[in-house]
């Protein structure tokens, strides 16, 4: 069966040898619960805008 944009709708495979480099899947951990600011420090970290502590999971 051919999909609508004229592929057979398999997804294609990544060349041998290809790493993965990117974002993790969730940021959540990195946002301040009292803020909502984005902490891109490691954990634990001070939040930048309101100086709240972010502790790993």
């Amino acid at each position: 069966m051919e999909a609508l944009d004229g592929t057979d709708g398999r997804e294609s495979m990544p060349p041998e040898g290809f790493t993965s480099a990117g974002d993790p899947v969730c940021w959540l951990e990195q946002v301040c619960d009292e803020c909502g600011a984005l902490i891109e420090a490691a954990l634990p970290a001070t939040c930048w805008r309101c100086g709240a502590t972010l502790l790993p999971s």
